[in-house]
């Protein structure tokens, strides 16, 4: 029996199924059973050439029908779950196959786009940057720029195709982003980020939040962070921080390693709740065990 699962595929789906299904059924050097073909450009192919126990063929079929038989649920802003748990925007991962895929899991978790400049979005085409299933809400923009006239533009075609948060990036290091004068180098500049997040603020009627780090290259003191957020909780509406807890270095580092080598201090994101507690502080880096969150929550 050949099953085709007529989309592109970055690996999530057997992800799923490897939770759902004994792995004595999915074929290695050891195993028989499933033989796997796909990449990120074709169709994906999944064969079996045996006779499933009914159990497991049951629970193909639920699989299956939840992926293409999903029912479109717009979620009103008064029935949002809480930001408890957040699936990160991450490049080249989090986009909208990944994130219809992610929904399927869990209807409670927020999730947010890759990172998306502001000036594609106000220059280019809106469908390609913009557009997604409503099945994947509560969905978040996170975009990158550094212009307010064109971060208030494309934050409103945010709203306009149904996003339910937009999200300021502050806390990317990599040197092509630190060209375009945004990014993690804006922490170093924390008026232009209020000028930034009010002008989109202004322009919607949904939260407009940031994600930022704790500071940037050697700025090592807690009150580098602190003074940052609380400058931001002054100046802006902007009542939602999603702290990286590591520093971003500009020069030296790759943003792959800019994920791994900075030390993370979750201690200073404690802080941060401890000295604003009517701010909603999110905690982000390092976090990737089930007892991790538990701990953090």
């Amino acid at each position: 029996c050949h099953v085709f699962f007529p989309y592109h595929s970055n690996g999530l789906l057997f992800d799923i199924l490897k939770l759902i299904w004994p792995s004595e059924y999915w074929i290695s050097t050891t195993m028989n059973g499933f033989s796997l073909s796909y990449n990120t450009a074709d169709p994906v192919i999944l064969i079996y050439n045996f006779d499933l126990p009914a159990d497991i063929e049951s629970q193909f079929n639920t699989l299956y029908n939840a992926l293409f038989c999903l029912k479109v649920i717009s979620m009103p802003a008064s029935s949002l779950p809480s930001r408890h748990l957040s699936v990160a925007p991450m490049l080249d991962w989090t986009d909208r196959h990944y994130r219809f895929m992610a929904r399927q899991i869990t209807r409670n978790a927020w999730l947010y786009s890759e990172m998306v400049n502001s000036g594609a979005v106000v220059y280019g085409d809106k469908d390609r940057f913009l557009s997604f299933n409503e099945g994947e809400q509560p969905v978040a923009l996170q975009l990158g720029g550094s212009d307010p006239h064109d971060l208030a533009i494309a934050t409103k075609a945010a709203e306009a195709y149904g996003y339910n948060e937009v999200n300021l990036n502050c806390g990317c290091p990599s040197p092509r982003v630190q060209k375009g004068a945004f990014g993690a180098c804006l922490m170093n500049d924390v008026d232009l980020v209020a000028d930034c997040l009010n002008a989109m603020q202004d322009a919607v009627e949904i939260p407009v939040t940031v994600k930022h780090r704790i500071g940037v290259d050697r700025q090592t003191e807690y009150q580098v962070v602190a003074d940052f957020v609380g400058t931001l909780h002054k100046k802006t509406a902007c009542r939602t921080f999603i702290v990286h807890a590591r520093n971003a270095w500009l020069d030296g580092l790759s943003p792959k390693e800019n994920r791994e080598v900075p030390p993370l201090k979750y201690e200073y994101v404690y802080r941060l709740k401890q000295n604003f507690p009517d701010l909603e502080i999110l905690i982000n880096g390092g976090i990737t065990t089930n007892e991790e969150i538990a701990e953090h929550l």
